[in-house]
């Protein structure tokens, strides 16, 4: 849209004679005025949409979901993601947003230095009963 809006700036102004430049450069003045407003609306919405989103409180488990039994001490192990999705119900960027707020257990990384993490699964069970317990 620039692009052509330029272009067809350079036309107008090679075929304008030199008393019609005042008027064309009014019209460009206007145009990028009206882009920068529109920038500014854009910028706006994605920021209140966003902390709109950050602040949305979790869906309520379903009442009629028995509790997760608790995992015995040699029965805990580390889950990756997948698995902490369907045990907990809350997708991955919700997850990472809670995990930073100190509202649910913490990653363990596997591979120092690496991006593979998964979660202790008592801690997810854990989690996932005090949801329960507390609406």
């Amino acid at each position: 849209m620039a692009v052509d809006l330029l272009a067809e700036l350079d036309r107008r102004i090679s075929l304008a004679k030199h008393e019609e430049l005042p008027a064309i450069l009014g019209a460009l003045v206007e145009s990028e005025a009206r882009v920068r407003l529109r920038l500014v609306e854009v910028e706006l919405e994605l920021r209140t949409s966003a902390a709109r989103e950050a602040t949305r409180p979790l869906p309520p488990r379903p009442a009629a979901q028995a509790p997760v039994p608790p995992v015995a001490a040699q029965e805990d192990r580390i889950v990756r993601d997948r698995e902490r999705q369907s045990i907990t119900g809350v997708c991955r960027s919700r997850w990472w947003a809670l995990e930073r707020a100190g509202l649910a257990p913490g990653r363990v990384m596997l591979i120092p230095g690496s991006n593979r993490v998964g979660w202790r699964l008592s801690d997810l069970v854990e989690w996932v009963n005090s949801r329960q317990r507390h609406g």
